[in-house]
Parts: C-alpha cells; structure tokens; sequence
C-alpha cells in the first residue's frame, strides 16, 4: 500500500506559489527543495511529451466547425419566437385557476343562500363575501397577472444567460477563424503523424 506523502508545513505551503528556487527559504528548506526539484523534472517530461507528438485535425474539421457554430447561432432565434408565449400561456393559467376558484365558491355560497347555515351566516353575508372576492379577482386580473407576465418576458437571468451564450458563439468564432488550420490547398497532401 502506498502511503501518501507527509503534508508540506504551513509556511512552506503559503511560500512555494510566490517564491522562486532562489528565495532564502527554498535554499535553507529541503521539503521545499524538493517540491521544485519534483517541478522541473514535470515540467521537462511534460515538454518532451509534447514535442513528441503531432495534432493533425482530420480533413474538414474547419468546415465541420464553422457549420455547427452558425447553426448554434440559428437555434436562439426559434427559441425567441416561442418565449411570448410562455408568458401567455402563464397568465391564461392563473387567470383559469383564479375563475375557477370564483366559480367553486359562487357555487358553494349560492347553496349558503338558499338555506341559511347553523352557524348563523345568512345570505346577505354570502353575497358580501362574494362581492369581495369579484373585487379581488379583478384586482387580480387588473394588477398582478399583467406584471408577473412582464416579469415572466423580462427576466433579467434570462438575458444575461443570453448575453453570456452569445459571448462564447462570438469567441468560438473569433478562435475558429485564426486559430484554426486553414484547409489544405487542393492538390497538397495531408501530413502523416
């Protein structure tokens, strides 16, 4: 079983990312003298590697590229047309919840108004009761339903998710189109890795 090495001290933790080799404590710590040691034979392995080995995009893969990134930027634009509706259909929802409910209680107190409860509710305070809640609906109707759909149709989470996502199309285009492999000229030959 391998056992994993002894934590690094503090001090030498808190030193190692802002000093260089030449720093008095790397010079006086062996942990530390270590730590680069370990670095440098990292990093010259990791060049090595990396001259070692030859990236060649497959033929086309520029034009594979730039194809998906307009079609990437085509898809928002049926995504927009669909959004109005998301609001209406919202507000058509609350604004059917809301008759419904009026409807369930006119019908409740209608039967309150027919014979008078135990209670001693008579039909006069049905009636104050229903009047109350008409008023309510309409204030409903009037004030809150137009504002959520405003707020369902100006999210601001929603635009910067946009914004944002049109951010990373334009940068994906800028770094396809120079940073990309042109493609080979007609009768070139593709090179062999």
């Amino acid at each position: 079983m391998k056992t994993p090495p002894p934590r690094a001290r503090l001090l030498c933790r808190i030193v190692r990312p802002w000093s260089s080799e030449e720093s008095a404590h790397v010079t006086a710590c062996a942990d530390c003298q270590r730590f680069f040691a370990a670095s440098r034979s990292l990093e010259s392995a990791l060049r090595r590697a990396a001259g070692c080995v030859s990236i060649e995009p497959d033929a086309g893969f520029e034009q594979r590229l730039l194809h998906a990134v307009r079609r990437a930027e085509a898809a928002p634009a049926r995504e927009e047309a669909s959004r109005p509706r998301s609001g209406i259909r919202v507000a058509g929802a609350a604004l059917a919840a809301v008759a419904f409910g009026v409807f369930v209680f006119q019908r409740e107190s209608g039967k309150l108004g027919q014979a008078e409860v135990a209670s001693g509710a008579t039909a006069a305070d049905a009636a104050v009761i229903v009047d109350a809640v008409q008023s309510l609906s309409d204030r409903l109707v009037e004030t809150v339903i137009p504002s959520a759909g405003a707020m369902v149709a100006d999210n601001p989470l929603q635009r910067e998710f946009d914004s944002l996502q049109t951010d990373a199309r334009s940068a994906l285009r800028f770094l396809a189109m120079n940073f990309l492999p042109a493609a080979p000229a007609a009768g070139a030959q593709p090179r062999s890795g």
